[in-house]
């Protein structure tokens, strides 16, 4: 009911909020499952699930500023390539997707809530440079940002 309910509604970060009850169903299964894993298998998909969620809540606070996979594994004491695998493993997208991802859903939302510039939208959602800025969203959400704000002026006066 909970991932139909994100599915058909598609709030702001429906996707991770599928994505994390999809990891918690398969987590409950895993569980109750009649064949027992084995304890090496279990142990690498728990460490998985902690490294994900450490890598995350790091991500969320450092998304504004310049951020490589180098500095996500450096916080989490594990190689780059490592960090890599945890992110895919995870959410079947590389880093940079999610990192862009994150940063695309923050400009939108600043872009609908405030009144900031297109600008100070740009660098307070972590991009470092506007017309990068410009051609990541226009290219990932088809509209550029001016004509996204302006498509939902009317909303923000309800």
């Amino acid at each position: 009911e909970r991932v139909q309910s994100e599915l058909v509604d598609k709030q702001e970060g429906y996707s991770s909020m599928v994505k994390a009850t999809m990891l918690q169903i398969c987590t409950l299964l895993l569980r109750n499952r009649s064949i027992q894993l084995q304890q090496k298998d279990w142990q690498k998909l728990t460490r998985t699930i902690r490294d994900y969620r450490k890598l995350m809540d790091y991500i969320k606070v450092h998304y504004m500023e310049p951020l490589t996979l180098q500095d996500v594994a450096k916080y989490l004491g594990v190689s780059s390539s490592r960090a890599s695998h945890v992110f895919l493993e995870a959410t079947g997208r590389h880093f940079k997707d999610c990192l862009l991802q994150l940063r695309l859903n923050e400009s939108k939302r600043l872009l609908f809530d405030t009144n900031l510039d297109i600008t100070e939208v740009c660098f307070s959602s972590g991009f470092q440079s506007v017309s990068t800025f410009y051609r990541l969203f226009g290219s990932v959400i088809g509209v550029t940002p001016i004509e996204y704000r302006q498509q939902y002026q009317i909303f923000r006066n309800f």
